[in-house]
């Protein structure tokens, strides 16, 4: 709280009232080696009772778990499975990890284990995991710990209302080559919001103009008033992964879209995050599916889970959509599913995003020549990524700010706040029918010349249309 002192100048005679506030602390250390408490709930295996002494390998991983900010990933790496997955479960049970500790185990843990022991050893906590970090830096400091260009690793970037900085740092995320989502919010209308960061147009532009950017983006969603506009449609295309684009503004800016390969859906949000996703899946089941499945869908890999029926296509066994019509009760089917696995404020984009990779098998993986493994773990049929995912929240740190309140979009309705909403979905399927080929950002477009004969076309067309008005002029001073 900050302190108020009433004063009183005797010199000038004048009283004033003066305020204390408390500046922004500076953090004790580097971000990324901070610990963040669990925010998911964990099934802890029970405590083993010994008598005696104990044995030397409970000794040796209690200390490996003592010091695992100090461990690398090399001696990890020669340490038998079932040691591995020893350590793993002593650190469930602490109650927190820092950014760098789950980058050590995620790498190493995760694709180590075949589906068997991978159901008894990775949690939620492993897959996907989010630390909620206040920005007391300009945003490269955070982006440094969170580039993998081996993609060891996925991003998911969620930067909240109220994060002070400017729109030139937003350019800097084009770092991240292993940028799997990225949610940029944006509510307050105030006059503070012009210190504020803003994601526009421009940004996509600088983006899209670098080469290679973004290989694995598959989610954007910007909401915010004086962001993105219609405009932006053309800059996103480049990024060849990118099928959901979510954006939330004023009703002005996304008026008459008239992209092709683009398709927007009005008031798509809803308040119960089941609802939700099975209204965003069902777009991309129109997107993503062609109409003729047997001839355009993708033969799943080796990781999809084999279909009963050789001759029918892998995406209606994927029990996560019902239809139009479904009564079945098979969206509260997947409420308890996603709850069973964990709960999470972001649950939403890391659904989607695996829900996209199952439709797809992963393709934007083996076009970067990652190997995506023959085991995947997910809720039901619904794989999740081949990597493991990192969401960071950057949020403003301020007293009494609450992140179950300000980055969940479902928990006060914040897509309500907005003019507009509009989910746009990419038809892949449209894009490669199109004869024309990939048009290039509108920022590379280069200038074409007109020839010789236009440019003398054109000023005789100017001189005819100014003799025509001249004589209709002098026309009518004579009727008059």
């Amino acid at each position: 709280m900050p302190r108020i002192k009433k004063s009183f100048d005797r010199a000038t005679g004048q009283a004033f009232t003066q305020w204390e506030v408390p500046g922004p602390r500076a953090m004790s250390g580097p971000w990324n080696r901070q610990r963040s408490p669990w925010r998911h709930t964990l099934d802890f295996p029970p405590k083993r009772e010994t008598k005696g002494s104990a044995p030397l390998v409970d000794i040796c991983v209690r200390v490996a778990v003592q010091h695992i900010d100090q461990l690398k990933k090399e001696y990890l790496q020669q340490l038998p499975h079932h040691v591995l997955g020893r350590i793993w479960e002593c650190i469930k049970q602490t109650e927190s990890i820092s950014l760098e500790t789950w980058k050590l185990l995620a790498t190493t843990l995760a694709p180590t284990y075949t589906s068997g022991e991978a159901g008894r050893y990775t949690c939620p906590l492993l897959v996907n995991h989010f630390i909620a970090v206040a920005k007391r830096q300009p945003i490269a400091a955070y982006i440094e710990p969170l580039i993998s260009d081996a993609f060891e690793f996925l991003t998911h970037i969620s930067i909240t209302s109220n994060v002070h900085g400017n729109t030139a740092e937003l350019l800097q995320l084009v770092q991240l080559k292993n940028l799997a989502i990225l949610e940029f919010t944006q509510d307050d209308t105030g006059q503070e919001a012009r210190s504020f960061a803003h994601l526009t147009d421009s940004v996509l532009r600088e983006w899209s103009m670098t080469p290679g950017a973004f290989p694995l983006l598959r989610i954007l969603k910007i909401w915010g008033n004086d962001c993105t506009t219609k405009h932006s449609l053309r800059y996103i295309s480049v990024f060849p992964s990118l099928v959901l684009y979510d954006v939330a503004g004023e009703l002005r800016d996304w008026q008459d879209t008239d992209e092709s390969v683009w398709k927007g859906h009005d008031e798509t949000w809803k308040s119960h995050l089941d609802k939700t996703i099975l209204k965003h899946a069902r777009l991309l089941n129109r997107a993503l599916i062609p109409d003729h499945l047997t001839k355009l869908t993708p033969a799943p890999f080796a990781r999809d889970n084999p279909s009963p029926n050789p001759q029918k296509s892998i995406i209606p066994e994927i029990n996560l959509v019902p239809s139009e019509t479904d009564t079945s009760g098979a969206s509260h089917g997947l409420k308890d599913r996603i709850r069973r696995f964990y709960e999470s404020e972001n649950t939403w984009a890391f659904v989607m995003y695996s829900y996209i990779g199952t439709l797809l098998s992963n393709r934007d993986f083996s076009s970067q020549g990652l190997d995506i493994g023959e085991n995947a773990l997910g809720l039901g049929e619904l794989s999740f990524p081949p990597r493991p995912m990192i969401n960071i929240i950057l949020h403003p740190g301020l007293a009494g700010f609450k992140i179950s309140s300000r980055v969940c979009c479902l928990s006060k309705n914040i897509f309500r706040r907005f003019e507009t909403q509009i989910t746009f979905v990419r038809y892949l399927h449209g894009e490669r029918q199109q004869e024309a080929p990939k048009t290039a950002p509108a920022a590379n477009k280069a200038f074409k010349r007109p020839s010789r004969r236009e440019a003398d076309q054109v000023p005789d067309k100017i001189r005819a249309r100014k003799r025509l008005k001249t004589l209709s002029l002098l026309e009518s001073f004579s009727k008059g």
